[in-house]
């Protein structure tokens, strides 16, 4: 299940139905058929998980975030993550897309809310704009400091 969860666009909804889904597997390994179910703590505490499906999805996905900036400028996924959108380029109506880039931006927000109002406009640090990625790029240059990020925005 587990299968390059970094590369998901994950919603809200899929989320949740991710975690349910885990628990339903966790109940059924412990047993537990009737009601009252435990508590979804007691049940991870029993299989002796801290961290639920959701929390590890969103840790592999700023992991691999920050593999991707490490890389050299010449490889592709750093060239498709720092490529700007063509200037003529119109999306579709309705509400956007969750992307990849926009679960990124949310899941480092905390991380850029001091930098971000001090330098540049606003519009350099949307989802957008790329002053964000190459902030977190900098951070992500050091591999012991991006882990410990990782393991406090992963929480």
């Amino acid at each position: 299940m587990r299968l390059a969860v970094e590369s998901w666009a994950v919603t809200s909804s899929l989320s949740f139905a991710l975690d349910c889904c885990e628990l339903g597997f966790l109940r059924r390994q412990l047993g537990v058929r009737s009601f009252p179910f435990p508590v979804n703590s007691e049940v991870r505490s029993r299989c002796g998980l801290q961290t639920s499906l959701s929390q590890v999805v969103k840790r592999r996905r700023l992991i691999w975030l920050g593999h991707v900036l490490r890389m050299k400028e010449s490889r592709v996924a750093q060239q498709v993550l720092l490529a700007q959108r063509p200037s003529q380029w119109r999306r579709a109506r309705g509400r956007p897309c969750q992307t990849w880039d926009r679960l990124v931006h949310a899941d480092t927000r905390s991380l850029t809310d001091n930098v971000r109002n001090t330098v540049g406009s606003l519009v350099d640090w949307s989802v957008d704009g790329r002053r964000w990625l190459q902030y977190l790029g900098d951070l992500a240059s050091n591999r012991t400091q991006w882990r410990q990020i990782v393991e406090t925005l992963a929480l």
